[in-house]
């Protein structure tokens, strides 16, 4: 008896961690979608500062040497 109360003891801890997990998963899943979102909003600013204003705020590609 007392292996399987063991047994259904970690079949329980392991339950709560996968549960740890997935809420763990959302919250990072989240956090993309949330900077993904972000990222577009700034290159749509910098796109209509570009197209109205005339103002270049992108650094150009390629280093001085």
């Amino acid at each position: 008896m007392r292996k399987s109360k063991k047994q259904s003891g970690s079949s329980n801890v392991s339950l709560s961690r996968e549960q740890k997990h997935e809420c763990k998963i959302q919250r990072l899943r989240r956090a993309l979608e949330y900077s993904e979102l972000r990222s577009e909003a700034l290159h749509e600013v910098l796109k209509i500062g570009r197209e109205q204003h005339g103002i270049y705020l992108l650094k150009k590609a390629g280093a001085k040497q």
